[in-house]
């Protein structure tokens, strides 16, 4: 995310990846998540991850809506979707990567933040101000 709010400070035009879908996660929530896991009795796979799907783009979107008033030059950011191969990533990665967690929520007998959620609480950590 820090990489993300620098480069809309220094890029008008910025293409981001479109069409990978996958369970964008606040690592600050994932480890409440584990430390809670660890406290009760249970095995087998447990997928945990912030709820809701999203590419590199929604994220993006979501950054730069929530932090362009803060940020010098980022008010004028034109974000443009694009696709895996327009991106030319030598690694190939799946279109759909979204994590079914209503184990967790079972489990643990609440839902998971959402993505969007998630990314609000990291740019408050980061001293942003945002609702």
């Amino acid at each position: 995310m820090q990489t993300m709010i620098r480069v809309f400070g220094e890029q008008q035009k910025i293409r981001i990846g479109a069409d990978q879908v996958g369970s964008p996660t606040w690592s600050g929530w994932l480890a409440e998540v584990i430390l809670d896991l660890t406290r009760i009795d249970c095995n087998g796979v447990i997928h945990a991850a912030c709820s809701g799907a999203a590419s590199w783009y929604d994220v993006a979107s979501e950054v730069l809506n929530l932090t362009k008033e803060s940020i010098e030059n980022a008010v004028a950011v034109e974000l443009l979707p694009q696709t895996t191969v327009e991106c030319g990533r030598p690694a190939q990665r799946p279109l759909f990567s979204v994590l079914d967690c209503s184990r967790l929520a079972d489990v643990l007998g609440r839902e998971p933040i959402s993505w969007q959620d998630g990314i609000k609480a990291h740019l408050k950590e980061l001293g942003y101000n945002v609702d």
